[in-house]
């Protein structure tokens, strides 16, 4: 009696190993292929990341023309906007069939974008800022004129 009580519990542990493995199995096969939503969102994601390191960089080379502060975020603001929309239109024509509505386009990672430029363009400002030091110098200033 206890070789068939064992013999069972043997059928039911391996039966229940083999349910796992089909289970787990079926979930790598379903995680292979993202979906197009989740594609968008990584791609702004980083996006958001290049557009931050190369405001941080432009911002680090107008400090050396004379700007203020306002005015440097402001292009870098601009700069960001820019490459938002460029990539919004490229990622439009790659998608627009794969997406049931436009407007899922729009709207999929746009404030991930810009938390991600928010945060990284201040990562790297400080990164250039303390490696560099405060801003490089004009590249020709204007001279001016002596009074004789």
């Amino acid at each position: 009696m206890r070789i068939i009580g064992s013999f069972y519990r043997e059928i039911i542990y391996r039966r229940h190993i083999l349910n796992m493995q089909e289970l787990f199995v079926n979930r790598q096969e379903e995680t292979k292929e993202m979906k197009p939503l989740t594609i968008i969102y990584w791609l702004r994601m980083g996006l958001g990341v290049f557009a931050g390191a190369i405001s941080a960089i432009l911002s680090y080379y107008l400090l050396g023309t004379g700007l203020e502060g306002t005015s440097i975020l402001l292009y870098s603001i601009s700069l960001t906007l820019l490459i938002y929309l460029i990539t919004f239109r490229l990622i439009k024509m790659k998608f627009q069939n794969k997406v049931e509505k436009a407007s899922k386009i729009t709207m999929t990672g746009i404030g991930m974008y810009f938390f991600a430029w928010l945060a990284f363009y201040v990562l790297f400002y400080t990164i250039i800022i303390s490696v560099f030091g405060p801003g490089i110098p004009a590249i020709a200033p204007i001279p001016t004129p002596t009074p004789t």
